[in-house]
C-alpha cells in the first residue's frame, strides 16, 4: 500500500519514471549519476540576481557522461566518455554550456565501434583484444578530471602526463599541449635511461606566491632491475606558447613504481606521499586500470629546494586527495584523507563500479572504502626530527569525505578551512550526501544538505576582501526527486544558500570530478 501511494504521488508530482525506483528505496534519482547524457547543451543564460557583483569569470567541471558505445556497456564509471560543463558568471547571471571532449579515445572508439585502450574495468560484452590494444597508455586522453589555466588557455588533466587544450570562450579543443623539450613519444627529454613515464597527477600545484606550476611524472624502472622515482617538474602559468617542462627534483629510489593522484607543495618543499603503487593486484584477473593500482606503502618523501630528500615512515595508509600542506616551526604539516587497514581506494567499489554504485545493498552495507581526515606532522628538526606523528580529526561516525577544496590563496600556506563532499552524512546511507565546511583550527563543521540531492565537489571562490572564508562555494548537484541537475551557490562563511542564485538545469549531469574557476581578465579575485 505504501509503495503504491509513493508511486501515485510520484505520478501526480510529475517526477520522471527513472526516479520512481529511487523514491521507493529512499535514494530518488541516484541512477542518473551514471546515466548517459543524450547530447551537448547549447549556451543558455539564467538570471541570478543574488550572485555577488564581484563574481565574474568561468567555472569548469567535467566528468564522464556516456557509459556505452554500440553494444558495449561500461562497468567502470571512470571509463565513460568525457564531457565538460561550463558556467559563466557575469552581470548577475549564469550561462551554462556543455560539450563533449574531443579526445582520441572517443574518436577512435566511435570509428572502431568499441571502447579502445586499457579501461578501468571490463565491458559487457568483453572488449575485443584489437580494441584493447588500440589507444596507447592506460587512461588515454579522456581528461575530464581536472583543469588548470596556462598561458590564457585551459589545460584538461588526468593522471597522465598528457594535457589537452581548451579555449575558455569557444570551448574549441585544438589538441594536446606540446612542450618545447618533448621527445617524439611525448615524454620529457630528461626521463632517465631506460625509465618510462608511466603516470602523472591530475593535481599540479602552484608554488605559493608565484605563477609556477609543479607537477609530477613517475619514472618507472625496468622491473626487478632498476629503481623507480617520482620526478617533479615546473612550467609557468603566464607563458602563452611553447615552453619546456623543467625537471626540479625527484623522490628517493623506490622499489615499486608508484601512483600519486595528488601531492603537496609549500614555499620550500615538495611533499610526496607514496601510498599507492603500480602492479597487478593478486585479487584481480583482468588487465585493467583498477587491477593495476594497489596500496603499496613506500613512505612520505619531503624534498627541499636543494634536492635533499627526507623519507618519513608511519602507520601505512593509502590516499587519493591532499587537502593542504604547509610549513611549521619544525617541518611540514600535511592534511589528507587517509584510507587505513589495507583499504584500497581504487578497488572495485561502489565509488567506481557502476553495478555496485546502483546496488543499495552494496553501497550502504558492503562498502568499506571510507577515509579519515588526518593531519601528519613531518618533523625535519627538533626533538622528533625524522619522525612523522599524526592525529585524526573528528567526523560523523560511519561517514567519509573527499573532494577537498580550500581558498586557493592558502594553498601551501597555513589555513583553517576546507570544503568537501561527504557521503554517509547520516552515518548509514551512502547516497545521504552533504557539503561540509571544516574549520581545522577548531575542529568544528558546518553542513549543507537536502533530501535526495546528490552534491558534487564544492569549489570555494574567495571575495576580494581577503578573509579566508569570505566568498562563495559553488557546485553542481543532482536533484534526484525531480530528475535534473542544478547549479548551487552558498555563502562560504555561513554555508547558507544565497537567495536568487540557484539554476535548475534542463537535464541531468552525471558524476562530476574537480571544478575550477578562472576569473575574468582584470578581476581582483586571487590577486
Amino acid at each position: 500500500m505504501m509503495a503504491a501511494a509513493a508511486l501515485l504521488g510520484a505520478v501526480l508530482l510529475g517526477i520522471r519514471s527513472s526516479s520512481v525506483e529511487g523514491i521507493l528505496t529512499g535514494d530518488a534519482g541516484w541512477e542518473l549519476l551514471v546515466k548517459s547524457v543524450p547530447d551537448e547543451t547549447p549556451r543558455t543564460c539564467y538570471k541570478t540576481p543574488g550572485l555577488p557583483s564581484w563574481l565574474q569569470g568561468t567555472y569548469l567541471v567535467g566528468g564522464p557522461a556516456k557509459f556505452e558505445l554500440a553494444e558495449y556497456k561500461f562497468h567502470g564509471i571512470f571509463d565513460g566518455f568525457g564531457m565538460m560543463n561550463r558556467f559563466e558568471f557575469e552581470d548577475q547571471q549564469v550561462c551554462y554550456t556543455s560539450v563533449w571532449l574531443d579526445t582520441n579515445y572517443l574518436r577512435v572508439s566511435e570509428e572502431k565501434q568499441c571502447p579502445v585502450g586499457i579501461l578501468f574495468e571490463p565491458t559487457t560484452p568483453t572488449q575485443p583484444m584489437i580494441c584493447s590494444l588500440e589507444g596507447g597508455a592506460p587512461g588515454g586522453d579522456n581528461n575530464w578530471v581536472n583543469t588548470i589555466l596556462v598561458g590564457g588557455e585551459a589545460l584538461l588533466l588526468s593522471d597522465t602526463s598528457t594535457m589537452l587544450r581548451m579555449d575558455l570562450q569557444t570551448l574549441d579543443q585544438p589538441g594536446k599541449k606540446k612542450w618545447s623539450n618533448d621527445q617524439p613519444n611525448g615524454q620529457p627529454d630528461w626521463i632517465m635511461g631506460d625509465h618510462k613515464a608511466t603516470s602523472g597527477s591530475a593535481h599540479p600545484v602552484q608554488r605559493p606566491g608565484t605563477n609556477t606550476w609543479i607537477s609530477i611524472v613517475v619514472e618507472a624502472g625496468l622491473p626487478m632491475m632498476e629503481h623507480s622515482y617520482v620526478a617533479f617538474y615546473t612550467y609557468e602559468g603566464d607563458i602563452n606558447g611553447a615552453q619546456p617542462r623543467k625537471k626540479l627534483g625527484m623522490s628517493a629510489p623506490l622499489e615499486y613504481p608508484p601512483f600519486l593522484h595528488s601531492f603537496g607543495v609549500t614555499p620550500n618543499y615538495v611533499v610526496l606521499p607514496v601510498t599507492l603503487g603500480l602492479g597487478k593486484n593478486p585479487k584481480c584477473k583482468d588487465n585493467t586500470v583498477l587491477c593495476g593500482i594497489r596500496p603499496i606503502w613506500q613512505g612520505i618523501h619531503v624534498i627541499d629546494s636543494s634536492g635533499s630528500v627526507t623519507v618519513f615512515d608511519t602507520e601505512p595508509f593509502a590516499h587519493v586527495h591532499i587537502i593542504n600542506s604547509f610549513e611549521n616551526a619544525t617541518g611540514v604539516t600535511l592534511d589528507l584523507g587517509a584510507y587505513r587497514n589495507g583499504t584500497d581506494p581504487f578497488s572495485e567499489s561502489p565509488a567506481l563500479d557502476i553495478a555496485k554504485f546502483l546496488s543499495k545493498k552494496d553501497r550502504d552495507t558492503e562498502n568499506p572504502t571510507r577515509s579519515v581526515v588526518t593531519r601528519l606532522h613531518l618533523h625535519l628538526s627538533g626533538p622528533l626530527q625524522g619522525k612523522a606523528t599524526f592525529s585524526d580529526f573528528h567526523q560523523i561516525a560511519g561517514s567519509t569525505s573527499d573532494f577537498f577544496r580550500i581558498n586557493q590563496r592558502q594553498i601551501g600556506l597555513p589555513y583553517c578551512f576546507y570544503y568537501g563532499t561527504q557521503w554517509f552524512h547520516d552515518g548509514n546511507t551512502y547516497a545521504n550526501m552533504a557539503v561540509v565546511k571544516h574549520d581545522v583550527c577548531t575542529d568544528t563543521k558546518t553542513y549543507w544538505s537536502s533530501p535526495n540531492v546528490y552534491v558534487g565537489e564544492p569549489f570555494m571562490i574567495p571575495s576580494p576582501s581577503g578573509a579566508e572564508d569570505d566568498g562563495v562555494v559553488v557546485f553542481v548537484a543532482l536533484d534526484g526527486q525531480h530528475g535534473h541537475s542544478m547549479y548551487v551557490t552558498l555563502d562560504a562563511k555561513t554555508m547558507r544558500e544565497l537567495n536568487g542564485t540557484r539554476v535548475d538545469l534542463p537535464s541531468h549531469i552525471p558524476f562530476t570530478a574537480h571544478g575550477d574557476f578562472f576569473p575574468r581578465t582584470g578581476s581582483e579575485i586571487f590577486a
